[in-house]
């Protein structure tokens, strides 16, 4: 049993163009100390799907997500009179797709299991794992595929490794042991667990925030970002965290991360004045959690862009949580530009030009990748403004399917009511979105850091690389 999961957890290793190991950034056995001045992280995540391995919201079992998780990133073959971009732009994101493909991406029949298949045997047998089609978790598509997930066979996403994916099972018991606690007798605290046995939120993100604060001691913050009601459940677990009740990091201690109901907010779009729309934030007020719109007469605790991020920028915020207007996105239909908002106050937004607006698969290769560790030296300082980074599940390379919202500063300025002047934002377009991926958005294939621990620190080191590198190109540029 145990040789048939490893040779299905291996195919997975080798995945084509995985976000987690095919990049070329050369390691050293020896790195130089790097002490270049950094900027502030402002570390977004969102909560279903990339924190959590189950859907408060939706109601979806942690085997439901682990499910969809893999049928995210298992792609199939369009047949030759479709492509990409008819399958997207014919069917809006959000309703049924009508695409029913007959093949995985390398040419294999789409199957439903034999029946002898055993979902429990936690195992596949070697043969069958070595024939599975590698899941795909990188940033560009297969050329002439989709993943699975926006075809007419997402009906049996939550089943999926008991139907067409069972060649996957194997991984997906894989993916199961690993947010599992360690059995050592040990009774966990019931805000870490609501099985007592697995963990609620994934063991990579509490490592995340160690390293970065006590081995690589880096000034950031956490910013919590969802559309559902689970932000005060997520702040006790980290609270939990924060106060060396996790069995992993008993002596971790830090006040400032135990998040109150005082740092948690609703997000909500409005309109000023003269008709541009802005971001406001609300303070939760004894909120249930449910995303209904706010009442009249509530007071706006922050009603422009910079008083916004007055308030998550702040050195002495290390951990804040907004509920975003999920309204505002569904009203608009569902695009990039009303989605969760995150914002850019530095001329790395200036992307354009380097997208080609008539491909959906948008970012270039001077985007995609980081550079070497020697030409990482090479690089001219970063602009000290705060870095922000969104991690999400729903990102994707697709201009009109998205949930982030890149607010870009411009080098106008707009005066509020009182005649103070003050930056202006506004949305980037879909392709100038999808460009920000690997700068300021992450795409979460949610696999990759539930295998493994260190995947959202190395998708940091990558944005800020990325960064510094586009920087330097624009510079150059004058």
């Amino acid at each position: 049993h145990r040789n048939g999961g490893l040779a299905i957890a291996m195919a997975t290793s080798n995945a084509i163009s995985s976000t987690t190991r095919n990049d070329d950034t050369e390691r050293s056995s020896s790195p130089q100390k790097d002490t270049t001045p950094k900027p502030r992280l402002i570390l977004h995540f969102d909560i279903n799907e990339t924190l959590l391995v189950e859907d408060l919201a939706g109601g979806d079992t942690k085997e439901d997500c682990l499910n969809k998780i893999l049928a995210k990133n298992a792609f199939v073959k369009l047949d030759e009179s479709r492509s990409a971009n008819s399958i997207l732009s014919k069917e809006a994101p959000y309703e049924a797709p009508t695409y029913e493909p007959t093949h995985w991406w390398d040419g294999s029949p789409i199957t439903e299991p034999p029946p002898d298949f055993d979902p429990e045997n936690d195992a596949t047998p070697t043969a069958a794992a070595a024939a599975a089609p590698r899941l795909h978790t990188s940033w560009d598509w297969i050329p002439g595929c989709v993943p699975y997930y926006k075809t007419a066979h997402k009906q049996y996403a939550k089943q999926f490794t008991m139907h067409h994916g069972y060649l996957h099972r194997g991984v997906y018991h894989r993916m199961k042991r690993a947010l599992q606690f360690q059995d050592d007798g040990k009774t966990i605290d019931a805000r870490l667990s609501r099985d007592g046995s697995s963990h609620f939120i994934l063991p990579a993100f509490f490592h995340t925030i160690y390293t970065l604060d006590v081995v690589q001691k880096r000034e950031f913050t956490v910013v919590l970002r969802t559309f559902g009601h689970d932000l005060a459940t997520v702040a006790d677990a980290i609270s939990a965290f924060a106060t060396g009740c996790h069995p992993d990091y008993p002596k971790y201690r830090n006040d400032g991360l135990v998040l109150t109901t005082d740092r948690l907010y609703r997000g909500r779009y409005g309109t000023n004045d003269d008709d541009t729309v802005t971001y406001k934030l609300y303070g939760w007020n004894n909120h249930d959690g449910s995303n209904a719109d706010v009442a009249e007469g509530e007071t706006v605790l922050a009603d422009t862009d910079e008083e916004v991020l007055s308030i998550i920028e702040c050195p002495q915020t290390a951990i804040c949580g907004i509920q975003d207007d999920y309204h505002h996105w569904a009203n608009h239909d569902y695009h990039p530009s009303s989605g969760k908002p995150v914002w850019v106050r530095d001329s790395s937004a200036d992307v354009t030009d380097k997208i080609s607006a008539d491909k959906h698969l948008g970012a270039t290769d001077e985007l995609k990748r980081p550079p070497s560790k020697t030409e990482t030296n090479s690089l001219t300082p970063p602009l000290l403004t705060p870095h922000h980074i969104i991690f999400d599940d729903n990102i994707h390379n697709d201009p009109n399917d998205g949930i982030v919202a890149v607010r870009a500063s411009s080098k106008q300025s707009k005066k509020d009511s009182d005649g103070k002047s003050g930056m202006l934002f506004a949305p980037l377009n879909g392709y100038e979105t999808i460009g920000m991926q690997g700068i300021h958005l992450v795409r979460v294939p949610t696999l990759e850091p539930v295998l493994s621990k260190s995947w959202f620190l190395e998708q940091i080191e990558r944005c800020e690389v990325n960064k510094r590198k586009h920087q330097n190109e624009l510079n150059e540029r004058g």
